[in-house]
């Protein structure tokens, strides 16, 4: 039998349930909290999904996905353990059922059960240090493939066959990552580069958008002007539990930010030099 979620923890005294916890139904796009906001309550999602985004600007209308929350999971907890504003906003990504308790109400409960509180203390920093460790892994590969946005990249699908060799390191050969290139001379979609470390029997339509397109394959998706530029399949070797894929989404978020940034920068870097080209020829004549 698996462990057991925070919230089942809980539900062992339902006494202490029916009094501390305040049943929410959540829709798709609805705010729980904002950057900022004081935090005094710690939330658990018995259904569906929120997602904790960071502001990238000043005005708060870019943001960067932080982490993807789903069912048997919480968020919010800093907010119980020390009297922090929250550093993130939490969004409903679907319809959710979520329940809520006060930072009164948490320790209460941890006082008057010691043995149910030290379970709850030691999922709460095992699940936060397994959340640290994803941040790192992410932060760390953004750091890595970053640097090839700086590099002067002529060709898409050498940019291409270079984003899967500088990303296969962080997948542990549990991956088969191949990456396409669209040829509009030919209007067809060109391996540019793959890993190959396991054989698998899956063919992959060509996806009009980012995401999941199996439950062990996600699909990075570049679009400009309504047609897909490129596209990167990452297919799992093993089964993926929702919190793992929600852990990859996020790192795959950032992939697909460097994939249509490079992108972008070499249609640039080809559209002034063709410009130059026609201007030298103008001269000439």
């Amino acid at each position: 039998m698996g462990k057991k979620t925070l919230l089942e923890i809980f539900k062992r005294q339902p006494e202490v349930f029916e009094k501390y916890f305040s049943k929410m139904e959540i829709n798709k796009g609805d705010i729980l909290f904002r950057e900022g906001d004081k935090g005094n309550e710690v939330f658990f999602i018995e259904k569906g999904t929120v997602a904790i985004k960071k502001s990238m600007d000043k005005n708060g209308t870019d943001f960067k996905i932080l982490a993807i929350v789903s069912e048997g999971n919480f968020f919010g907890e800093m907010a119980v353990l020390k009297d922090i504003p929250r550093t993130a906003s939490a969004e409903a990504v679907e319809e959710s059922l979520i329940y809520k308790i006060s930072r009164a109400g948490f320790l209460e409960f941890v006082n008057k059960y010691p043995q149910e509180g030290f379970e709850i203390f030691l999922q709460i920093t095992s699940i936060s240090m397994e959340r640290l460790q994803h941040t790192s892994k992410e932060l760390t590969l953004l750091y890595d493939i970053s640097r090839m946005l700086t590099s002067d990249y002529l060709d898409e699908k050498i940019f291409l066959k270079d984003i899967v060799d500088e990303v296969s390191f962080y997948f542990d050969n549990e991956w088969n990552i191949e990456s396409f290139f669209y040829n509009f001379y030919n209007d067809e979609y060109e391996m540019a580069g793959s890993n190959r470390e396991f054989e698998s029997s899956k063919k992959f339509s060509n996806p009009s958008q980012s995401g999941w397109i199996d439950d062990n394959a996600y699909a990075v998706v570049a679009i400009e002007k309504n047609k897909v530029q490129a596209y990167i399949i990452f297919n799992s070797k093993g089964e993926l539990s929702i919190a793992e894929k929600n852990n990859w989404a996020t790192i795959f978020n950032t992939i697909s930010f460097i994939l249509s940034s490079g992108l972008k920068n070499i249609a640039g870097k080809k559209e002034l030099g063709f410009m130059n080209k026609l201007k030298n020829r103008k001269n000439f004549l």
